[in-house]
């Protein structure tokens, strides 16, 4: 009988040495994104939407861009539609931007080369 008391005395210890492993915590990190800038149409570029990183990310620049388009000469060359971006890099890419601000009042017609800005 003694062995028996042994064995269960052992398993209620191992079962308590579990319940003090399974305690979980729970952790809370902020992260503060400023943007110092105005997200409007009608406001300073135009942008809606822009990438912002943490305050203390440091190893992230911004790069201005000047993207060229040249639209072909042939008959139909040309659109109306959005145009969209996405630039590779070393680190990732920009994640697709719209070309929508061009030294031209009608962007991509034929025979005409567009230049566009853009941060990223």
């Amino acid at each position: 009988k003694d062995k028996k008391k042994d064995k269960k005395k052992k398993k209620k210890e191992e079962e308590d040495e579990v319940d003090v492993i399974e305690e979980l915590r729970e952790v809370v990190e902020t992260y503060t994104f400023p943007c110092s800038r105005w997200l409007a149409r009608d406001e300073e570029d135009g942008e809606i939407v822009v990438e912002l990183l943490t305050e203390d990310n440091e190893d992230l620049e911004l790069k201005s861009y000047d993207v060229y388009v040249y639209t072909g000469t042939m008959w139909g060359a040309g659109t109306d539609a959005n145009v969209y971006i996405n630039i590779y890099g070393e680190t990732g890419d920009t994640g697709e931007r719209w070309l929508r601000k061009s030294n031209h009042v009608n962007k991509f017609e034929r025979g005409q080369e567009d230049v566009l800005s853009l941060t990223a």
